[in-house]
């Protein structure tokens, strides 16, 4: 996630509950650092992720959202069942209109990049062979769920995956050796 929407979601949030004694800029010397333990803990969700999670929260929350509840709440907007999923990718290959994914959560965009994206997708002969391409869709997003679950960074795509591979981590904000 960017910081720049990390901020954002953070003043949105801020905006409907106060600022929460450990972030609040005006009443806690260490509020950086402990923005910076917020993010550690939130940064591997995209921007989209988080800013939906920011929004659905501030309709139903009585209080400022720990990260937990952040998490929680992404995980379950990422629970679309395979046979959803199918359905979904399947409206959007027929759609001539479609031209991304981006709309889908973070499972089904995998598996449909594994198939060799929506442009290839479209491209497929649909009437002779769309058990096949079913079949295919389906063992493809229940790799990717059962990967994600042990591993969830590797739904993010591949330049952001690198970049976590060479950030430092919590230790190094803890300066814990």
């Amino acid at each position: 996630m960017d910081r720049k929407v990390f901020a954002k979601g953070l003043k949105v949030m801020a905006a409907f509950y106060g600022w929460p004694e450990p972030l609040n800029p005006n009443k806690c010397g260490e509020y950086k650092q402990n923005r910076e333990l917020w993010y550690e803990k939130l940064k591997n969700m995209s921007d989209r992720d988080f800013l939906r999670a920011v929004n659905a929260l501030t309709d139903t929350e009585d209080f400022f959202p720990r990260p937990k509840k952040i998490i929680h709440l992404v995980r379950s907007l990422h629970t679309t069942d395979p046979h959803t999923a199918w359905e979904q990718v399947r409206e959007k290959a027929h759609d001539y209109r479609a031209e991304n994914c981006d709309d889908l959560d973070a499972i089904t965009r995998k598996a449909v990049e594994s198939m060799g994206g929506l442009k290839h997708l479209k491209e497929m002969n649909w009437e002779a062979g769309e058990q096949f391409i079913r079949r295919d869709f389906l063992a493809a997003y229940d790799q990717i769920t059962a990967i994600a679950q042990h591993k969830p960074e590797a739904l993010l795509p591949a330049q952001e995956q690198r970049r976590l591979g060479k950030a430092s981590g919590i230790k190094d904000i803890l300066k814990i050796s």
